[in-house]
């Protein structure tokens, strides 16, 4: 069962940025970039899953990534490398707290080579089990100026090993929800549960929402910065909201 106060204590050091304008991060098996909760699903044993990271910004960049949770798995089927021009190193198994730095700058303009940053899952012999599936890592990329160290932004987002080959069709694409007033507008295509938390953790609400468009009051709740976490069976996604 997933910590939701372990994952949260990570999240919610990140609400106030992201990695848009800094650096883009994309799946070289897909072709497809990776954006702020995305969910990146392979179904196959084994497979190393390769990924580059573009500087954007305006200055060098370093780069650094962490395990921020993980479900089904306690990390000794996991392995992921993290570099820049080739100065990372491996972890083979990891932990949730895991960091690793992504050795020299990333020039503006450059991208990392081919093989710096790679993340797979291995059920070694257990491969054709049926225990505890999906197994999810979530891995975080932040990016700092080269320069002052400033945080300049980063993406958070879910590596799933799922060897049923099912497609996760609940993802931010098909769940919206933004604030009016005091309230929450959510625009969902799938019956959903919510749950909204404050800056410290702290659960707030807990609906159940039908599919199509709901609203939420929220005019108990002083203005400010909260999360809310949309969850259906074992898929889950993050939204920040800011109450006026």
């Amino acid at each position: 069962m997933m910590d939701f106060k372990r994952i949260f204590s990570f999240i919610l050091l990140l609400i106030v940025s992201n990695g848009f304008g800094q650096f883009t991060l994309l799946n070289n098996q897909t072709g497809n970039q990776i954006n702020e909760g995305d969910i990146v699903t392979v179904s196959t044993n084994d497979l190393v899953s390769y990924l580059t990271i573009t500087n954007t910004h305006t200055s060098d960049i370093n780069l650094s990534a962490v395990v921020l949770n993980m479900v089904n798995t306690d990390g000794s089927e996991g392995t992921w490398c993290f570099g820049v021009n080739n100065h990372g190193s491996c972890y083979f198994g990891m932990s949730i707290g895991d960091v690793k730095q992504g050795g020299a700058p990333l020039p503006v303009g450059a991208s990392t080579n081919a093989t710096d940053i790679d993340i797979k899952h291995s059920d070694g012999s257990s491969a054709t089990s049926t225990t505890n599936y999906p197994k999810d890592y979530v891995y975080k990329i932040e990016a700092t100026d080269a320069s002052t160290n400033n945080v300049l932004g980063s993406i958070t987002f879910t590596y799933r090993y799922d060897p049923s080959g099912a497609v996760d069709d609940f993802n931010k694409n098909n769940f919206n929800v933004f604030a009016s007033g005091k309230q929450l507008v959510v625009n969902t295509k799938q019956a959903v549960d919510v749950t909204i938390y404050n800056l410290s953790g702290q659960e707030i609400k807990t609906i159940s929402l039908a599919k199509g468009v709901q609203y939420v009051d929220m005019n108990s709740l002083p203005a400010g910065i909260y999360m809310v976490l949309a969850q259906k069976g074992t898929h889950h996604i993050y939204k920040k909201i800011i109450l006026q």
